[in-house]
């Protein structure tokens, strides 16, 4: 019986079982309001002021998931581990090694991607879509920027030396110089506008030289000498302040008039005519709650909505490339940055022959 016993106990020993490795618990992110910065050892991400999301590794993989806000990234080399991807609602950012952003706003709406190094896979929809370096894509648009649209320098004047004259309007390099080297360059990688524009000058070379004259200027008068024998140099002025005071000297189509003084009941007062009419009124009267809200009330983040509700329910409609414009201002004057690329780049193609289409041709090269 003891023998039994012994046999029964040894038959029954639970077989060796390997370790379970427990997944690495998900780290979730809520920033505070000012900026942050945090290392995970695949990269480095910095957020924007009110962003949240959340960092998991299936598979030896990385996963982002954003619920809302910005990102910034510096993800390094990954080889042959599985890639690290960035998702914001349905759209999936898979980078094997470069530096971007992804902004997802309040979360619930468009998202935008911008390359500053390397290249990244976007998948939204089942359509794949490759982003280079210097190149930006957004919801609904696709590709909205390329690195190497340059302007291309102006002709010279008749009376001009033939030194090609200083470029007035910005570029965008091949390779962004604020990216170049230092280890903090998560921190200075946007290139946005600065906060006090006005005390920027433009630079003037302190000793013009006169540049030797061609042969289409040499019979000019002898008598001319000082200044008036020195070839013109043309300083450029700063892109940013030129191309804010642009925006804001085009003209914006005004709003329907309805006799009501108070902003808010104009705005009542519209969504009332847009609930029982169809056609041009409806689209005017749309198109007129932003004006009143943005410029009346001073909530810009409700004219956008209103604007973008606008595009969707009344695409080429009357005031269409009106309500266009009007996004490109609001976001422009805010900030230089993508969000205001994108809008600047969606009017371009919408409305190539209206007075400000250059202007938002320049607003698309500018950094």
């Amino acid at each position: 019986m003891v023998a039994a016993g012994a046999i029964g106990w040894a038959l029954h020993v639970a077989p060796d079982r390997p370790p379970v490795i427990a997944e690495p618990v998900p780290v979730r992110v809520q920033t505070s309001p000012a900026r942050s910065m945090l290392d995970i050892g695949d990269a480095r991400i910095e957020s924007d002021p009110d962003t949240a999301f959340t960092v998991t590794r299936p598979d030896g993989g990385v996963v982002i998931a954003m619920a809302r806000g910005k990102l910034a990234l510096e993800v390094g080399k990954r080889g042959a581990r599985p890639p690290l991807i960035v998702r914001a609602g349905d759209t999936d950012v898979v980078v094997v090694g470069t530096r971007f952003t992804v902004d997802y706003g309040d979360g619930r709406g468009e998202v935008a991607v911008h390359v500053t190094e390397g290249a990244v896979r976007v998948v939204h929809l089942q359509e794949q879509t490759r982003i280079a370096a210097g190149q930006a894509w957004r919801t609904g648009v696709g590709l909205v920027a390329a690195a190497d649209a340059r302007p291309q320098p102006p002709a010279p004047m008749p009376n001009e030396s033939s030194t090609p004259p200083t470029p007035t309007t910005p570029t965008t390099p091949t390779t962004p110089t604020t990216i170049a080297a230092a280890p903090e360059v998560l921190r200075d990688h946007r290139a946005a506008a600065p906060d006090v524009l006005h005390d920027r000058k433009p630079a003037v070379p302190e000793a013009p030289v006169p540049a030797p004259s061609p042969p289409r200027v040499a019979a000019a008068p002898a008598r001319q000498t000082g200044d008036a024998a020195r070839p013109r140099i043309v300083a450029p002025p700063d892109p940013h302040v030129d191309l804010r005071a642009a925006i804001r000297a085009q003209p914006v189509e005004p709003a329907l008039d309805v006799g009501v003084r108070n902003a808010a009941g104009a705005v009542t007062r519209y969504y009332e005519i847009a609930a029982h009419h169809s056609g041009d009124e409806a689209s005017q009267a749309f198109y007129s709650i932003a004006v009143i809200r943005h410029f009346k009330l001073g909530d810009s983040t409700d004219a956008l909505q209103a604007l973008d509700q606008y595009v969707r329910r009344f695409p080429g409609g009357k005031e269409y490339r009106a309500a266009l414009w009007l996004r490109v201002r609001i976001l422009c004057l805010d900030k230089l940055d993508d969000r205001c690329r994108a809008a600047a780049y969606t009017y371009l193609h919408q409305a190539p022959d209206t007075p400000a289409a250059h202007i938002a041709e320049l607003i698309t090269q500018a950094e």
